[in-house]
């Protein structure tokens, strides 16, 4: 019924409305004093770009899955053309179409460990 419909699944709904709550909150559009400190990177990196923000640590699933840090990975990683886009509205029909991170995010931790080391960095573990 939701591909009749042509509509997004919920998680992607979801996404989309957290990340354009972000980008009103970073942009100030909305009385909401944005609590995070941003990196200030000179140079957007290779997966960051230039307005990413300090992801908040946290030992407990409640405070990871929160607002802010969910959604700070998330913005982190979004191309540096998105995250500049003048209006919520173009910022939000641009994110139809972009991902949100790197395959970390989707990768799961029995994945990761059964990836093999490449040779250059297995060499460096076992050095003393």
């Amino acid at each position: 019924m939701i591909t009749e419909l042509n509509w997004q699944p919920l998680a992607e709904r979801h996404r989309i409305a957290r990340l354009v709550m972000f980008y009103k909150t970073h942009y100030q559009l909305v009385a909401i004093t944005m609590p995070l400190e941003l990196k200030l990177l000179l140079m957007p990196t290779r997966t960051e770009n230039a307005l990413a923000y300090v992801i908040p640590s946290s030992s407990c699933n409640y405070h990871m899955y929160s607002f802010y840090p969910r959604t700070v990975r998330e913005w982190s990683y979004l191309p540096q053309d998105v995250v500049q886009l003048g209006t919520p509205e173009a910022f939000r029909s641009a994110l139809q179409s972009v991902s949100t991170g790197p395959e970390h995010f989707t990768a799961t931790c029995s994945e990761w460990a059964s990836r093999p080391i490449p040779e250059e960095l297995e060499v460096h573990l076992l050095l003393p």
